[in-house]
């Protein structure tokens, strides 16, 4: 899968996430006035997210750093499953301040956010920086 398709499965699966936990399980929260000040529709979110990200195997860290290869492969798709529980805006602000597509389809990591471009992996010269001397 490239990054424009694992981007676009974490926004459907946050967006199902979200929306299903809503549908089935809000009026089921609401009638129990108790349970619903505990606000356990996140921790239900939260668990189908997970779900999700296990059935897919998606890893938005792998996505973003591709260069550094996880230790224990689980790790990333557990991070990813709760953002995907978090809701396709958490997912979206996630993709949208530290990945972009780049004009070739690169992977360009924002590794300062209040910089326009980003840093460019692919096409990164060390001898570009300004020295020292």
């Amino acid at each position: 899968m490239n990054v424009v398709t694992q981007a676009l499965l974490a926004f459907a699966l946050a967006f199902l996430a979200e929306s299903m936990t809503e549908y089935l399980f809000a009026s089921w929260v609401d009638r129990i006035a108790k349970l619903a000040e505990a606000e356990p529709l996140k921790y239900i979110a939260l668990l189908v997210g997970v779900g999700m990200a296990f059935a897919y195997r998606l890893d938005l860290l792998a996505l973003a750093f591709p260069e550094q290869p996880p230790v224990v492969w689980w790790v990333g798709v557990l991070l990813t499953g709760m953002a995907i529980g978090r809701g396709s805006n958490y997912v979206h602000a996630f993709y949208s301040t530290y990945l972009k597509p780049g004009p070739e389809g690169d992977i360009i990591l924002n590794v300062a956010p209040t910089l326009e471009d980003g840093l460019h992996l692919d096409n990164f010269d060390p001898s570009s920086l300004p020295s020292d001397g």
